[in-house]
Order: structure tokens, then sequence, then C-alpha cells
């Protein structure tokens, strides 16, 4: 499970590799991934786009961290199987 945004360029790159990376899991049977995606509605919040930017940066993020939630089992075992 992953956690991603698209409040920055370098957040959309990430989440970018985090969809690739979770259809070869699903392609290679590994598994089924999920990815959530932290997102602004300036409509809905009533907001202009720059300040639900800003808004999500400073009241949802400290809340909902960004990043790999749960790591599957294949990554922890070559991780724990690697000499240091």
């Amino acid at each position: 499970m992953s956690r991603h945004s698209i409040f920055t360029s370098n957040a959309i790159r990430k989440l970018k590799k985090a969809i690739t990376k979770s259809f070869e899991y699903q392609k290679e049977k590994k598994g089924t991934c999920f990815i959530e995606v932290v997102s602004n509605c300036p409509s809905g919040w009533k907001m202009t786009p720059v300040e639900t930017m800003k808004w999500i940066e400073e009241h949802m993020l400290p809340i909902y961290p960004l990043g790999d939630l749960k790591v599957p089992k294949v990554e922890l075992k070559a991780a724990m199987d690697e000499p240091n």
C-alpha cells in the first residue's frame, strides 16, 4: 500500500513510478497493490487551486504522510537476505 499526492511535479513523478510498479507486481502475480492519491478539489472546497495545494501541505500531509505504507513480503525477504 502506498500513498502519493499530486501537489508538486516531483510528487507526480513518484506517483507515476508507484503506479508502474503496482502494475508490474500484478503482472508478475505477486499480489494486488493499493495506491491512495491525495488530491485537491478547489470547487468543492471553495478555494483557489493555490490555496488548496497549500492547505493539503499544511493540514493533510502531517496527518496522512506520503510514501510506502506496507512493503510487499517479496521485498522484505530480499532485503533480509542481503548481506550488510
